[in-house]
């Protein structure tokens, strides 16, 4: 039996799942960016007020550090989703892998990267610091 690109082509349902798990991650990167942001501005609260400074208040702390992280988490998280899909796609409409060139080799090679680093959220810290764990220099998780 031959297999054809229609046999390999995602279902409309799969594709709403697809979706879905995309929306419902995003959303857990996000809530988690914002609860690690706090956790931060917490420690630099406490840093500031020892010095006799005055501290973050809370609508400064969502307008300067939350919104922007879960942003960024959201929008990193979604597309690796988007980098997913779109490779996903051009594995569907390659008929002869022995044939491609090195250029889509490499672009689909980049895209499967962003893809895992998106959707396993671990693209902001990839993108901000250049590397995969740790926020600052000289820490690591």
């Amino acid at each position: 039996m031959e297999v054809s690109v229609d046999m390999l082509a995602i279902p409309v349902a799969h594709g709403v799942i697809w979706w879905v798990a995309a929306i419902l991650f995003s959303g857990y990167h996000g809530s988690r960016a914002i609860l690690n942001q706090r956790r931060w501005v917490e420690d630099e609260n406490k840093q500031r007020a020892e010095k006799g400074l005055s501290t973050w208040t809370l609508p400064e702390q969502v307008y300067i550090y939350r919104a922007h992280d879960c942003l960024f988490h959201v929008v990193c998280c979604l597309s690796g989703f988007v980098s997913a899909y779109a490779l996903s796609m051009m594995f569907h409409r390659i008929v002869d892998f022995a044939d491609i060139g090195v250029g889509s080799a490499i672009f689909m090679s980049f895209l499967g990267i962003v893809a895992i680093a998106g959707i396993a959220g671990v693209l902001p810290p990839l993108l901000l610091y250049g590397r995969l764990w740790g926020r600052f220099s000289g820490q690591s998780n």
